[in-house]
């Protein structure tokens, strides 16, 4: 969508792509995803966005914030309960059933993406910071085991690739390069925060 396509223009050298045109494509997204609906949809890509944004300009939008209320609200839904294969994971909504699945990593890169934007609300950084280790927990638990894979042909493949869910066998490419995206946000996170 739009919001996607104007986190890889911000992604682009400013020779490349100059900030008057990448601002206006964040402009067309913001205006798109008018609904809580669709700003959920495209979170991860108005999160990137926003981040190729501040680094830019080198000063956080006013948008932001509307950000990091679904932020907030997303890691309300997040499972919290250690004993369940779904720890850390995000109950999300397809048609009229809810799964929890590895379309959780979407805005778990959305919320590691937001979070390299600076901000002044402590709580909201760790509230942040516990999201995003419950996420990590998750990861965990989509990654196929050694003796997990053995049980599959292929099983050298199959190694360490993320299920689609806990109890599937199906492994998913995206949700692979999701998890990528994911830990190559968390990794270019300073050191010295939370």
């Amino acid at each position: 969508g739009i919001a996607r396509r104007a986190a890889a223009l911000g992604s682009l050298p400013p020779d490349l792509v100059d900030d008057q045109a990448f601002q206006a494509k964040l402009d067309e997204a913001w205006q798109a995803n008018n609904s809580i609906e669709r700003l959920i949809a495209s979170f991860e890509w108005l999160s990137l966005a926003e981040l190729a944004r501040y680094e830019r300009t080198g000063e956080s939008s006013p948008r932001v914030a509307a950000l990091r209320a679904a932020r907030d609200a997303l890691l309300l839904r997040q499972i919290k309960n250690s004993r369940s294969d779904l720890d850390g994971g995000l109950p999300l909504r397809s048609g009229a059933r809810t799964l929890v699945d590895a379309r959780t990593l979407r805005p778990a890169f959305g919320i590691a993406t937001l979070d390299r934007i600076p901000q002044s609300d402590e709580d909201g950084l760790i509230r942040a910071q516990k999201g995003l280790e419950g996420f990590l927990r998750f990861i965990r638990q989509l990654m196929v085991s050694e003796p997990d894979a053995r049980l599959l042909s292929g099983w050298n493949q199959a190694k360490n690739g993320l299920r689609t869910s806990p109890w599937a066998s199906k492994q998913s490419l995206a949700a692979d390069a999701t998890a990528l995206l994911f830990l190559c946000q968390m990794r270019a996170k300073p050191i010295d925060e939370p």
